[in-house]
């Protein structure tokens, strides 16, 4: 939002939506979908945001937060099944080359942490819509109609990374690759989505309608 204050209600051309189109801002927010613009009609509103969404800096800082957590739920893994957790990180983010070898202690130790993973997720977004590094950074989950988050809506922001992680325990090569080449490419489209999608809507949040707002 720019310092002059929040602009009126009325039609205006949002930023990255399609050229030649409005979308209408109640006051405070962008609502609806854009339409076509009549002709001589087109009024622009530079770079308004919503003011509720959550800071790009503080979802990164509250994810790395959440990582150290990831972390150490593998490493309660690595207990239980008596594995490295660098052995399993090389399942879950393999690097070339990959293992000549399938390790059933490392296939379950991998399954058991994105399992814990996926439980830690989907009941704090449940109960408390945030995890706790986005508890830290004081921002939190909402659906885009601002209700809450519920089971369906939070294990469908998680399935994404518990997919991947149980595709890369398959005993196959190339599946191990593919799997660790969409982990990639989904966490770099979401980085750019962060700075670049009106909303900051990362792979996750588009599959489950969601957004990251501030509590």
């Amino acid at each position: 939002m720019s310092d002059t204050g929040n602009p009126p209600k009325g039609w205006y051309y949002a930023e990255g939506d399609p050229e030649n189109t409005q979308r209408y801002w109640d006051g405070q927010r962008w609502e609806g979908y854009p339409r076509p613009t009549p002709k001589g009609t087109l009024k622009k509103l530079p770079h308004v945001e919503d003011p509720a969404l959550a800071g790009v800096y503080d979802r990164i800082a509250a994810r790395i937060l959440d990582l150290f957590l990831w972390v150490s739920i593998f490493s309660l893994a690595k207990i239980i099944f008596g594995v490295g957790v660098i052995d399993q990180f090389l399942y879950v983010i393999p690097i070339w080359p990959v293992p000549d070898s399938f390790s059933p202690q490392v296939l379950l130790s991998v399954a058991l942490g994105a399992s814990l993973i996926a439980a830690y997720e989907v009941v704090l977004l449940h109960t408390r819509q945030a995890t706790l590094g986005k508890m830290a950074l004081e921002i939190k989950v909402s659906t885009k109609d601002k209700k809450s988050v519920d089971y369906v809506v939070a294990m469908r922001r998680i399935a994404l990374f518990v997919s991947i992680a149980l595709l890369s325990v398959i005993p196959n090569k190339p599946v191990v690759v593919l799997s660790s080449l969409a982990l990639y490419l989904l966490g770099a489209y979401s980085v750019v989505a962060l700075f670049r999608d009106r909303r900051s809507q990362t792979a996750w949040d588009k599959l489950a309608q969601t957004v990251v707002v501030k509590r």
